[in-house]
């Protein structure tokens, strides 16, 4: 995710031509390829920039592919797991926070701590999902 939401927490070690791309949420998917969680990471995982949820969280909706390359169908899929499940991926961006506690006395945070490295997780439930949507188309 490609933005410029206000200063950020931390940086990567070398600059990454002034993208300042930030993850968002990691996918956790099955032997299928089924998603089975999503979770975040503490910055120095990815080393990638580290912004604070409240920044990042309106940005969500926004969720784009500039340029899908060789994959548009797998673009298209994540942009619409991205959007489907943009109630969960606010939470843990501010569950993340928390852990690192940033925001808090002090406020320099935990993003270098080797001990931190997934932040929050929440497991996906496809087939509960495909449940609620025909529950739902049945009680129209």
């Amino acid at each position: 995710m490609s933005a410029k939401p206000g200063p950020p927490h931390a940086r990567p070690d070398a600059e990454d031509s002034g993208k300042q791309l930030c993850h968002l949420v990691a996918i956790s998917m099955d032997h299928r390829g089924v998603p089975v969680e999503l979770f975040t990471t503490n910055q120095w995982v990815t080393d990638e920039w580290l912004y604070p949820a409240d920044a990042v969280i309106p940005l969500i909706d926004r969720f784009a592919f500039s340029d899908p390359g060789a994959a548009p169908l797998a673009a298209r899929w994540l942009a619409a797991f991205i959007a489907l499940h943009q109630p969960v991926i606010a939470r843990l961006l501010q569950e993340r926070d928390a852990a690192l506690e940033i925001g808090t006395a002090g406020g320099a945070g935990r993003w270098g701590d080797p001990d931190l490295g997934v932040l929050s997780r929440r497991p996906v439930d496809i087939d509960g999902w495909i449940t609620a949507v025909r529950g739902a188309r049945q009680d129209r």
